[in-house]
């Protein structure tokens, strides 16, 4: 069974959707991922981690937009998944901003996991 909350950012067009399923979290983003949004987005998968999710999976196949932020978050979610102990996974979707974005720093191996 699974719940979906929403989480409302700032600006309006940038949402995320909490999927809780019973061996793992599916946070959802949608819109633009950067500066005014990301600290939103780590927020939320921190709060998870700390509730003891042992899985969370990261969907960024939605987002419209995604710069250098979205790549210090993705090092520092790993690192934080490595300390703390939960699993940690990343889906990219196929021709998204995000997949473009960590091909360009040649990240995509390291993160397109799910």
């Amino acid at each position: 069974m699974s719940t979906a909350i929403f989480v409302q950012g700032d600006p309006p067009a940038f949402r995320v959707l909490l999927q809780r399923e019973e061996e793992r979290v599916v946070v959802a983003v949608e819109g633009e991922l950067d500066i005014a949004t990301v600290d939103l987005l780590r927020t939320e998968v921190l709060k998870l981690a700390a509730w003891g999710r042992p899985r969370i999976l990261l969907d960024l196949s939605r987002l419209t937009f995604a710069d250098s932020c979205a790549i210090h978050l993705l090092l520092e979610l790993e690192a934080a998944a490595a300390i703390d102990g939960f699993a940690f996974a990343v889906h990219l979707g196929e021709a998204t901003p995000a997949r473009r974005l960590l091909a360009l720093a040649g990240l995509v191996e390291r993160f397109a996991s799910a």
